[in-house]
């Protein structure tokens, strides 16, 4: 025979509702963080035309003034060369002639 004893502060808490959900809200992964920034290709060469243009001790100032790193504009100018080389070779190779031309 087995014998259970039980105390009157464990049949309250037994019978009383739980103060906390049972149920967790799970949050994305990126909540409360900012969205990544997107950039057209017209600010890209301004922002990589002004950076080269700006004496060697007046770069940072426009990544600050931005908030960009310099990796970004490096990475910009790289885009822009190539795009021109390719533009370039598009030409070169006769297809960007007119049917006239």
């Amino acid at each position: 025979m087995t014998i259970t004893v039980t105390t009157d502060a464990a049949m309250e808490a037994s019978q009383t509702t739980p103060t906390t959900s049972t149920r967790e809200t799970v949050q994305a992964p990126r909540t409360g963080r900012p969205a990544r920034r997107t950039f057209t290709a017209e600010y890209k060469r301004r922002i990589v035309a002004e950076y080269e243009q700006a004496p060697s001790g007046q770069k940072g100032r426009v990544l600050r003034r931005e908030g960009l790193y310099d990796s970004s504009v490096k990475q910009w100018r790289a885009q822009i060369v190539w795009d021109v080389f390719r533009v370039a070779r598009f030409w070169r190779s006769g297809s960007g002639r007119t049917a006239t031309g």
